[in-house]
């Protein structure tokens, strides 16, 4: 299977968006680290829980990223780029080399990882450079042979300020799973995230708040859902995001 970067509409490949423009990130960010903590009511207070360390991220200077740490069986990732933009991905238990992942991991040649799991994603922009669709693809041994099968794609829809409003996830052979909507009251962060079913329906909903550092990145977003207690409708808190932000 010959995997390729097409491209939707005519667009320069320097004005594509780098990873860490996808991120929403501004300004020369190096490495972000993003721990998570839960509120709990206690005493009729809400107090924050224990931090747990969500994922760590590495971009080089062009903002592509280079490297992730997400704790799980499979917590580092290292990520390489073909030369028509694809990115390529080795997950690990253990970080047993930085050396980026190239075409001959994935089967194409005879150097082969036991142990590892490899990903190849390719990219869709528009005509303005924003990312509107990721397919990702899977490394698979069986006994007649390795294939690179796809695994999902993901298709996302931007307003005209470039602020993407939609996400929806699809499975192997095309079907809907599910949708993501964000609704913006001015800044470059969604106020409010939906979760949808296929036929549209809400299956959650959540309300954001940030405090921004001095670049314009947001180092704390809070997360907040409307819960029923004592037979009222209150808009609480539920969960607090950190970042630590290092820029070049």
């Amino acid at each position: 299977m010959v995997l390729a970067l097409s491209v939707i509409g005519t667009v320069d490949a320097q004005h594509m968006s780098s990873d860490r423009e996808f991120e929403a990130l501004i300004g020369p960010v190096k490495t972000v680290r993003e721990e998570t903590a839960r509120f709990s009511n206690k005493s009729s207070q809400w107090t924050e829980g224990r931090r747990s360390l969500l994922r760590i991220v590495t971009f080089d200077e062009k903002g592509m990223m280079t490297q992730a740490y997400v704790p799980g069986l499979a917590a580092y990732h290292v990520y390489g780029y073909g030369p028509g933009g694809d990115r390529l991905e080795r997950q690990t238990r253990e970080l047993k080399t930085t050396t980026p992942p190239t075409f001959s991991d994935f089967g194409f040649q005879s150097d082969v990882w036991v142990g590892a799991s490899f990903y190849r994603y390719s990219f869709n922009y528009d005509a303005r450079g924003n990312r509107v669709e990721e397919a990702r693809y899977k490394r698979n041994d069986r006994r007649i042979g390795t294939s690179i099968d796809l695994v999902d794609r993901m298709i996302y829809t931007y307003d005209q300020s470039g602020r993407r409003t939609e996400s929806a996830l699809y499975d192997n052979s095309g079907v809907l799973i599910r949708r993501w909507r964000y609704v913006f009251e001015g800044s470059m962060y969604p106020d409010e995230a939906e979760e949808l079913r296929r036929d549209g329906s809400v299956i959650d909903k959540t309300y954001y708040t940030y405090e921004i550092d001095p670049t314009g990145n947001w180092v704390k977003r809070t997360s907040s859902k409307w819960i029923s207690t004592v037979g009222k409708q209150l808009l609480a808190p539920i969960e607090v995001t950190y970042r630590t932000i290092v820029y070049y």
